[in-house]
């Protein structure tokens, strides 16, 4: 590519890359002592999402169970003991004897559950092959010989039993819950008839995270685990296909729970399937929706209060499943009642009404993301969303008769406020969340003559200002994204350039010899502007004046040639 040509003669190189990364830290290639890295910031580690290499979405997680893998008990009715053959090829399973057969259980004490949350202990059968699991009214009991897994008691959302591969005779055992409590998890073999019995069986490694399924293990002794970014690590997003810095405004998703939907409006027309396909984030815990074969609205709702006038951003994931066509309907803004439909074959917009904005965009394996902006007039939101047989292609809705069987998959439903635009998904069990803004600044020396390059793709516009691009503490030179797809060049803090852009990357060069400043953008010199480049002491790469994902910035200590600015600049 032509950027790598010019590295030599850049004294300060960026090129995005999922190795150049570390808490506060994205590496620049050039220079190598340091001096030339930018300071990264952000917070709000478990919110901020991002889509890997493998296309699916990387979200953090936590073991929030203290003692994980500490069952030791000694008692009239258990002696627990550790040191057996585990699951892992460790020492560290524990034989679990029950002296009487009596009611008496193993625990662990002082769960604290805050919404959907999954429980899953390793287990293998000894004398007895069956574990059950008692918590906030729950009840399942896991089979370990028949591979079963089912509810004796309460309201589970779902019971997993799984082989671990690379054994025979150990397996992961998983409760889904939504509940909002301290309160403790009970434990005890039973007979094949679910009785109380005296007998054996092994565990290991226990854990408690949020969502719908048992993420891969992580061990606690006296705190709690967590697998994610670190509060300020850089993110770098591979949706595009290659690695680039997403750097986003903050945002909160005020929908409460992201992925399990029993909350929304139903009528009973619809069958919730969960943890029945791979979401977007590579796990079984999409949700099978399936019209019934009944006439009905065949539509899920839902209904938020919410601050007006103000611009919102609905989104979510959708797969098909025998219905080609999906509906996305609000009541309550400002241009009325509304629609959005979608092919989800062929990953289509097929109509959108008058007054309202709508996106498809492709994920893995299938999936879209899809999303509307609207402006709410309303203080009462109602959003409706349903599988179709065929396209809506006006702003009515009407019944159909399902046949029991063809629908779609959905997945991470997201609200946002003051949003002209969908930003990376922030996952929700129980309450709202937020991810907070991305930044990341590098120093760099000046020299009277200098040029700036910069390489990325415009996610979205905002209409506000701000500092996004380059930047120094006097706005001495700033390029942020503007309304209607345009690129906004500020110069001393008073001077306004706009550059409208076709499509979404850009390739910028801005070169300066002391006296002009001669702009090129996507292989076109686009204008000069005389200007007093004062001292632009740090690069900065920012997200508030909308969502950009950078994949080089380059700085060199002299005017490049115009030949050499086309060059660089030309897709």
């Amino acid at each position: 590519m032509p950027t790598e040509s010019f590295f030599s003669d850049a004294s300060l190189a960026f090129f995005a890359s999922t190795e150049s990364a570390k808490e506060g830290t994205a590496y620049s290639m050039k220079p190598t002592d340091g001096s030339g890295d930018f300071t990264f910031t952000r917070g709000s580690n478990l919110s901020a999402t991002y889509v890997g290499k493998d296309g699916y979405i990387k979200k953090g997680y936590e073991n929030t169970i203290i003692g994980s893998n500490d069952f030791a008990l000694d008692n009239s009715s258990y002696t627990i003991t550790n040191g057996e053959a585990g699951y892992d090829g460790t020492n560290d399973a524990w034989f679990v004897n029950k002296l009487l057969a009596d009611n008496s259980y193993f625990r662990k004490d002082g769960l604290v559950y805050t919404g959907v949350m999954t429980i899953s202990i390793y287990a293998k059968a000894g004398t007895l092959d069956r574990l059950g699991f008692i918590t906030a009214g729950d009840y399942v009991v896991f089979d370990l010989e028949n591979v079963n897994a089912y509810k004796l008691g309460g309201t589970p959302i779902a019971q997993t039993i799984e082989l671990v591969s690379g054994t025979t005779d150990w397996y992961r055992c998983s409760m889904t819950i939504n509940k909002s409590t301290t309160t403790n998890l009970l434990m005890k073999p039973v007979d094949n008839s679910n009785q109380n019995a005296s007998g054996t069986i092994y565990v290991q490694d226990i854990q408690l995270n949020e969502g719908l399924v048992a993420y891969p293990y992580l061990e606690t002794t006296t705190a709690k685990a967590i697998n994610a970014l670190t509060d300020n690590e850089p993110r770098y997003d591979w949706l595009s296909g290659s690695a680039a810095l997403l750097l986003e405004p903050s945002r909160t998703n005020i929908i409460q729970s992201s992925e399990y939907f029993d909350y929304l409006l139903n009528g009973d027309a619809l069958s919730l399937d969960y943890n029945n396909l791979l979401s977007p984030e590579g796990y079984v815990n999409a949700v099978k929706c399936t019209p019934r074969a009944v006439s009905a609205l065949n539509r899920l709702e839902y209904q938020a209060t919410l601050s007006i006038p103000k611009t919102y951003t609905f989104s979510m994931f959708a797969k098909a499943n025998g219905y080609d066509y999906f509906l996305l309907r609000f009541v309550g803004t400002s241009a009325g009642s509304v629609n959005a439909s979608f092919n989800l074959t062929t990953g289509e917009k097929d109509y959108t009404s008058s007054g309202i904005q709508s996106t498809i965009e492709p994920y893995a394996n299938g999936w879209y993301r899809l999303s509307v902006t609207i402006s709410v007039t309303s203080s009462l939101l109602r959003t409706f969303f349903r599988p179709q047989p065929s396209a809506q292609l006006d702003d009515s809705i009407g019944t159909y008769t399902g046949n029991g069987t063809s629908g779609c998959y959905i997945y991470g439903l997201q609200l946002e406020q003051d949003a002209t635009y969908p930003t990376s998904y922030i996952p929700t069990y129980g309450t709202t969340k937020e991810r907070l803004a991305d930044s990341a600044i590098a120093s760099v020396t000046n020299t009277t003559s200098r040029t700036y390059y910069i390489e990325g793709s415009r996610l979205s516009d905002e209409n506000y200002a701000s500092s996004n691009g380059f930047y120094d503490p006097d706005d001495n030179l700033a390029i942020t994204f503007w309304s209607s797809n345009r690129l906004r060049f500020r110069f001393g803090g008073a001077i306004n350039d706009y550059y409208t852009l076709v499509g979404n990357d850009f390739k910028i060069a801005i070169s300066y010899d002391g006296t002009d400043c001669i702009i090129y953008i996507n292989g076109q010199e686009w204008k000069t502007r005389t200007f007093t480049l004062g001292n632009v002491s740090s690069i900065r790469l920012q997200s508030s004046s909308g969502a950009v994902s950078f994949n080089k910035t380059l700085y060199f200590p002299t005017a490049l040639s115009y030949d050499d600015c086309i060059t660089l600049t030309t897709p």
